[in-house]
């Protein structure tokens, strides 16, 4: 993909004592690469020279997350030094390019400052020996949050092996990073330029989703509707970032409680408070994302040989060894991944409702919210009914939906309340779209919105959805709430 970036590739946290920060994380059940000094030019077409810096990481099927920290002081920290002064915790955010000749050419055109790309590598061991992994970074350069780079892997199967991705909690993703700044139409634009994709919006906070990860921006007044334990002490500021897990969360429940880890459940998430992970807050969830790099799927092709490849009998052809294949935990059923949430209503539901299996190419869960009468939520603003949604909701989680969708816009306003209790991603309201297809309109164009009741759609309503788009309403109602769906 050389279009812009492809996924959240790892954040880095930086650590004034490496090997203390390393024993935080394997005490929240992460099972980390050995020691790794790094390497690399100081300037660009410069020499391989060792450097200060050093890594432990945890690998995961969908990304990892890098510790890092100084080990030789008489060598060059990597900027670690000037990381640390600042805070203890994430410094730095890798977003991954399969092309990153490509990704420099871009980027200027776009009018950001790169001195170009960076090369590194270390040396790594594996089952057959020690080698060397290798990479290209083009950092962005002066990033006020730290170091901000797009990176291609050279060789991505030293980094994925596959005795390397299972640890003791069952985290198998990279989810998510939050980033929290002062002013958030300013980061907007430069993240914008930095990755080539149009961000989404939740309230206040801009959400950069890629196909594997996501980078949320968000600023104080916001931040805790991503990161409820976390408090900036300064800013920029990279709050925290999530993990998912492959068993419901059991593993890690279990061993945040067995070391003694200060947490907090919040519905099925569970949060390590920064002070807790190295000054970054951690959030698991408990739903694997639908789309695994597990094995580096997606890259592992273009590798020549080494750990993770080897042939297909009497075929001579080469095959990618593919740790997604593995079956770990399990869940309710199968096969239908999209759970919605559905109103107390009777009326002919044909092909295109939202109501009918049939409009669906794949297959669905729904559930009937108990008390959700088309007057309680629409007139009545689903006052009292946020339990019922939240139970429903969670009975589709456990079934095995990993997304969960409502067929009523009347309901963005629990868009942020079932967001934070289910650990999986959720579209409560059709509004949500009204951003998006604003900014695709030409200039002098609004979004039309129809609802069955405008004097009901408040500015709640729609605030909730992210929407600011100046609204009017129409001068005649479609319909009445007696003789159409909600």
């Amino acid at each position: 993909m050389t279009g812009g970036v492809d996924r959240l590739d790892h954040i880095g946290i930086a650590a004034p004592d490496l090997a203390a920060a390393a024993s935080v994380y394997e005490r929240l059940g992460f099972n980390l690469t050995a020691l790794q000094q790094q390497a690399g030019p100081l300037e660009p077409d410069g020499p391989v020279v060792l450097w200060g810096s050093a890594n432990r990481c945890a690998m995961l099927e969908d990304g990892y997350i890098e510790i890092i920290g100084i080990v030789d002081p008489a060598l060059y920290d990597n900027q670690l030094g000037q990381f640390l002064a600042r805070y203890h915790g994430i410094h730095i955010m890798a977003l991954g390019v399969d092309d990153a000749e490509a990704q420099l050419k871009r980027l200027r055109q776009a009018g950001l400052a790169v001195k170009g790309i960076r090369p590194m590598q270390r040396k790594v061991a594996t089952p057959s020996g020690e080698s060397e992994v290798r990479f290209k970074r083009v950092p962005l350069a002066d990033a006020p949050e730290g170091r901000i780079q797009l990176i291609e892997h050279l060789t991505p199967e030293l980094m994925w092996q596959a005795h390397l991705l299972a640890h003791p909690n069952r985290v198998v993703a990279l989810t998510e990073t939050v980033l929290c700044v002062a002013d958030i139409a300013v980061a907007e634009d430069r993240f914008r330029r930095l990755t080539g994709v149009v961000p989404l919006r939740h309230g206040a906070a801009r959400i950069f989703a890629f196909a594997s990860g996501r980078l949320v921006l968000c600023d104080p007044a916001s931040l805790r509707d991503f990161m409820t334990e976390a408090t900036p002490p300064t800013l920029p500021w990279f709050a925290g970032f999530s993990v998912a897990t492959d068993d419901g969360n059991a593993a890690v429940r279990q061993i945040l409680r067995r070391n003694g880890v200060p947490h907090a459940e919040h519905g099925a998430v569970l949060v390590v408070p920064p002070e807790a992970a190295c000054g970054a807050a951690c959030r698991f969830l408990p739903h694997p994302p639908s789309r695994r790099r597990a094995g580096n799927a997606s890259i592992a092709p273009q590798a020549k040989g080494g750990v993770g490849m080897d042939k297909v009998a009497d075929s001579g052809a080469t095959r990618v060894v593919d740790p997604s294949r593995i079956a770990h935990g399990g869940k309710g059923l199968y096969g239908a991944r999209l759970g919605i949430l559905m109103l107390e209503t009777r009326f002919p539901r044909i092909p295109g409702d939202m109501g009918n299996a049939a409009t669906w190419p794949f297959p669905v869960l729904y559930k009937v919210v108990n008390g959700a009468s088309p007057k309680r939520v629409v007139e009545d603003k689903a006052e009292g009914l946020l339990d019922a949604f939240v139970a429903a909701a969670k009975e589709l989680v456990g079934l095995g939906a990993d997304g969960i969708t409502t067929t009523c816009g009347f309901l963005s306003l629990y868009q942020r309340e079932l967001a934070a209790e289910l650990g999986v991603p959720v579209a409560a309201s059709s509004l949500m779209q009204a951003p998006m297809i604003q900014s695709v309109l030409a200039p002098g164009k609004r979004v039309g919105i129809v609802t069955i009741s405008a004097a009901s759609l408040t500015p709640q309503h729609l605030a909730a959805a992210g929407v600011d788009i100046p609204t009017r309403p129409s001068p005649a109602p479609m319909a009445d709430a007696n003789s159409a769906a909600p």
